[in-house]
């Protein structure tokens, strides 16, 4: 069983690796972000016990300063939110219920802050379909789209209410 932790800068070289092996369904990291946001965001990395990351999935709340054009979507759209800006799951680590489980968190994190809202964002072009299809069995609803201006992909906005 994976245990859920909070991210360190130690696992952020190993976060990048990750997060950059699933380029375009997640927008790339570099070193450099790393303070940022270890600093502003909730980055949470599922252990497979070895101290390595299996997962990671990095929520933030609004009003944290964060530029990306998806998140001020959702500003300005909503006064509080829980925001999802990337989940990605190591291939051979899928298929074990590690995304749900850290959506649960998410979930569980949002309404722990007061928040009513959790939010995320799903590429339509290109397609991400495993994630769009995980979306929707969760009970997240499209309540929007939008062409992301830094790499030319169309999202689908998503809302779950908490």
């Amino acid at each position: 069983m994976h245990e859920l932790r909070a991210a360190t800068r130690r696992d952020w070289a190993d976060i990048v690796v990750l997060n950059n092996g699933e380029v375009p369904h997640v927008g790339p990291l570099t070193d450099e972000q790393g303070d940022w946001f270890l600093g502003h965001a909730t980055v949470t990395v599922a252990d497979p016990g070895d101290g390595a990351v299996g997962a990671l999935l990095v929520t933030m709340v609004d009003g944290c300063g964060y530029t990306s054009p998806n998140y001020l979507w959702f500003t300005e759209r909503y006064g509080a939110f829980a925001y999802v800006d990337r989940i990605v799951v190591h291939a051979a680590q899928a298929g074990h219920g590690l995304g749900r489980r850290l959506y649960d968190h998410a979930v569980a994190a949002g309404r722990a802050a007061g928040k009513p809202v959790l939010t995320a964002e799903v590429n339509l072009d290109p397609p991400n379909e495993r994630s769009l299809g995980f979306h929707r069995r969760y009970g997240f609803a499209e309540v929007g789209q939008q062409v992301d201006p830094r790499y030319g992909t169309t999202v689908a906005m998503f809302a779950l209410s908490l």
